[in-house]
C-alpha cells in the first residue's frame, strides 16, 4: 500500500542516510499501529486498563508516524530530515501523505473508536 510509493521515493533519495533511515523506521512503525489497533480491539473484552493503555500508545505511534511522514517531506530537526528540493520526490511523498490522510489513517482511526464487544452490545441496547 503507502509503502510501494515509498520504494521509487527512496530510491530518489540516494545519498541521503537519515530519510532513508527513517522510511525504515516508518515501515515498522506502520506494522506496530497495525498490532496496537488489534490490542486495543482485544482489550476492549478484557478490561479498560488494557484498552486505555492501548489506546495511548496507538495515539503516540500514530503521531510520530505521521510527524515523520511530512518531516521526510518538508523536514525536520527532530528527526534530522532535510527538506526535499526534487520536484519528484515531493510528488512521491505527496501521493503517499494523500493517501494516508485520505485512507490509511481514517480506516485506523476507525478501528480505534468503533465500539466492539461490551461497549457495542451496551450502545446497541441503548
Amino acid at each position: 500500500m503507502l509503502f510501494l510509493t515509498w520504494e521509487k521515493a527512496v530510491s530518489m533519495l540516494k545519498g541521503d542516510a537519515a530519510a532513508i533511515n527513517m522510511v525504515g523506521s516508518e515501515r515498522m512503525r506502520s506494522f506496530k499501529i497495525a498490532l496496537l489497533a488489534e490490542r486495543y480491539a482485544e482489550g476492549v473484552e478484557q478490561d479498560s486498563g488494557a484498552k486505555i493503555r492501548a489506546k495511548a500508545a496507538f495515539d503516540e505511534e500514530m503521531a510520530v508516524f505521521e510527524d515523520v511522514l511530512f518531516g521526510l517531506r518538508d523536514g525536520s530537526q527532530q528527526y534530522n530530515l532535510k527538506k526535499q528540493d526534487s520536484p519528484e520526490i515531493i510528488n512521491k511523498l505527496n501521493q503517499n501523505i494523500d493517501k494516508w490522510n485520505k485512507t490509511i489513517k481514517p480506516m485506523l482511526q476507525n478501528i480505534v473508536s468503533v465500539p466492539t464487544g461490551k461497549e457495542l452490545t451496551k450502545a446497541l441496547k441503548g
